[in-house]
């Protein structure tokens, strides 16, 4: 497998998923979502929706992320970076 095109489609699908719980999961409005949105100032993130966003991802992408790295991340491109690194490994 082509490893950028592999990145491609972890970077796509980790946006998606994300969204997803977000919207879905957290209740957040599709408008709040973008890279530059803090997850505690913008998005309202505590530690319930930490905890919550972290099973879904587990659940739906199969990615088990320590609770010091969701924790280090202050925006939503901050997580899916993360998230995307963890897939990629």
């Amino acid at each position: 497998m082509n490893r950028p095109e592999r990145s491609g489609a972890v970077t796509v699908t980790v946006e998606q998923t994300l969204h997803d719980i977000l919207v879905d999961d957290l209740e957040l409005s599709p408008e709040e979502l973008h890279p530059d949105a803090d997850l505690v100032a913008d998005l309202g993130f505590d530690s319930l929706s930490f905890a919550t966003g972290v099973a879904e991802i587990r659940d739906r992408l199969g990615v088990t992320l320590t609770k010091d790295a969701v924790f280090s991340c202050r925006t939503l491109g901050d997580l899916q970076r993360l998230v995307s690194g963890a897939l990629a490994a």
